[in-house]
């Protein structure tokens, strides 16, 4: 509560210790922070299973007998078994060996498979990353571009480049939660004046609430009000504050000195008596030179008296206003600066 009472009352002071904002703040380049796709590794090297050893045909030499040597018939008839087993012997073995290349083979297979799609996919997302790169990279050239041309116009005091660059100064600019943030700048290359539309708070922007105090008797706790003359008081410098404080800004910002002159006019959004109306109505106007204000030391001055010895005008009473005319605002079907007597007319 205190820390939004301070917040109000020094709008103005605490901006000072505000750095002005320079062309080198809004650069937008960004780094490319997506991260480059891996290739997969190298499959791992399959070893192919040993082969199972041989039949040995002396395994397979049938033991003969005195007897089978002496029937030749019976000896000849075991050796053919004998053979006939090792060859059986031999098939098997060779089942075997065909079984396992077979298994071998199979594994390469799907190996090679599984990391050719993998090596597809690496290649989709690193087209895919590598097409991503180089539009970033376009992207970032061509904003690079725009920018150094916004900001060589802004040297040489072409107007739109003026108007974007303080739009941002205004647009960057700290307020509490509460205030408006709506402004319009027009800037006039012929004679150097930017004219700044500034939406003001209405005075319900403001801290209502003194102190919250905690009545032991009742157990509860009870908000103490500010003051209507303090809020009134407080509405009235926080708005002179507001118009020097943007003043400030706009100038400080100001590194080539394209502004001759700045018109600031104060404009408030209010529901009108009508239901459903609202209404919008500048209820304070100032103009400084550039030479005039950048000599005023912002730091001591009262904020309402420096308005006034800037010649500013405002409505009689701020809280409660009466419109007046800008003394310098923009003729919207030619954008051409108007003297506010020219409005009266």
């Amino acid at each position: 509560m205190e820390q939004d009472l301070m917040a109000v009352l020094s709008i103005l002071r605490s901006s000072l210790r505000n750095p002005p904002l320079r062309w080198e703040d809004l650069t937008q380049e960004t780094s490319f922070d997506i991260p480059q796709p891996q290739k997969p590794d190298d499959p791992e090297k399959l070893f192919k299973p040993p082969y199972p050893h041989p039949p040995d045909p002396a395994a397979f030499v049938p033991p003969l007998t005195f007897s089978d040597k002496l029937l030749r018939s019976r000896g000849i008839k075991k050796e053919t078994e004998a053979a006939v087993r090792l060859e059986s012997a031999k098939s098997a073995w060779r089942e075997k060996c065909t079984e396992i290349d077979n298994g071998f083979n199979e594994a390469a297979a799907l190996q090679d498979s599984l990391h050719q799609e993998k090596l597809q996919k690496y290649n989709t997302a690193w087209s895919a990353w590598e097409m991503s790169r180089s539009e970033h990279h376009a992207t970032q050239l061509q904003q690079r571009e725009q920018f150094d041309k916004l900001r060589s116009d802004y040297k040489t005091a072409k107007a739109p480049a003026i108007e974007y660059f303080f739009r941002e100064v205004l647009a960057r600019s700290q307020y509490p939660e509460s205030f408006p943030r709506n402004s319009l700048v027009h800037f006039d290359e012929s004679n150097g004046v930017l004219i700044v539309d500034f939406e003001l708070p209405n005075q319900s922007a403001l801290p209502a609430i003194k102190e919250v105090k905690y009545v032991a008797t009742r157990d509860q706790f009870q908000e103490i009000p500010l003051s209507a003359a303090w809020l009134k008081k407080t509405y009235d410098e926080v708005l002179y504050q507001i118009a020097l404080r943007t003043l400030r800004e706009l100038y400080s910002a100001d590194e080539s000195h394209v502004l001759k002159s700045v018109a600031f006019n104060g404009w408030i959004q209010s529901s009108d008596s009508a239901p459903g109306m609202d209404t919008r109505a500048c209820i304070l106007s100032v103009q400084a030179a550039c030479e005039e204000f950048l000599q005023i030391n912002l730091g001591q001055v009262d904020p309402g008296a420096c308005f006034q010895k800037l010649n500013g005008i405002a409505s009689a009473n701020l809280s409660e206003p009466t419109p007046i005319q800008p003394i310098l605002t923009v003729n919207t079907e030619n954008t051409t600066p108007v003297e506010g007597s020219a409005l009266a007319g």
